[in-house]
């Protein structure tokens, strides 16, 4: 693809029935990704958790995306089920679109949490694009079309480390960069927030990075917070 499309040392190289090898690629259920010059899983055939790509035991730094829906227990209290049971799917319908526009895999639902993974392309990046542009639409939902009367509100933390693959997710969330993200979520990001780690800050360009101010961490994490 490289070759056909910049050629090599001035010359063009075009490539014998390279379209008929997308074509036949294609009805595997992978497209080419322009992005990360890679041929990715198709969204529109299937989505899973290891983008058809990684292998079970196979290690890789990735970044996270970990969100909490603040106050939880107290929306579940107050307010009539069918009302919770709607917000909730729009927070979920929110989460996967801002999540998969970016390249990655919603890992785990957790009651009124989620984990959310990236891998190819700049990982850090897109997991911190994709919690800002949720926080985008969960601020738009809130004034125009939210049932509960009150805003729904979420913590958030975009986190990096290495995972070892597995495709049991009781088995992800005990590794220590899972843990990680939970805590920095839990304990750094406030209300309406999306905090990144001190591991995720100097990834991000200088445009992004400006948006985020630090914030005050109730342990030793160093973290960065954007609103």
């Amino acid at each position: 693809v490289r070759f056909e499309k910049s050629g090599f040392m001035g010359r063009s190289y075009p490539i014998p029935q390279l379209r008929e090898l997308f074509r036949l690629v294609g009805l595997e259920g992978f497209t080419w990704d322009q992005h990360t010059a890679m041929f990715m899983e198709d969204a529109r055939v299937r989505r899973t958790a290891n983008w058809g790509r990684v292998l079970p035991g196979e290690e890789n730094r990735y970044a996270l995306l970990r969100i909490d829906v603040a106050r939880n227990s107290r929306l579940v209290r107050t307010h009539q089920p069918a009302e919770v049971h709607r917000a909730f799917g729009d927070l979920q319908d929110m989460l996967k679109q801002s999540v998969e526009e970016h390249g990655g895999r919603i890992w785990a639902w957790e009651g009124d949490g989620a984990l959310a993974a990236f891998l190819f392309g700049h990982a850090t990046t897109q997991a911190t694009l994709s919690g800002m542009a949720l926080l985008h639409d969960l601020f738009l939902y809130n004034r125009f079309d939210n049932p509960l009367g009150e805003p729904l509100r979420i913590r958030s933390a975009v986190h990096t480390g290495p995972l070892r693959f597995t495709e049991d997710p009781v088995e992800l969330r005990r590794q220590e960069t899972c843990k990680e993200a939970v805590e920095i979520e839990e304990t750094c990001a406030p209300p309406d927030w999306l905090a990144i780690s001190a591991a995720v800050a100097p990834t991000l360009d200088r445009v992004l990075f400006d948006r985020f101010k630090p914030l005050e961490a109730r342990n030793s994490w160093t973290v960065f917070g954007y609103s």
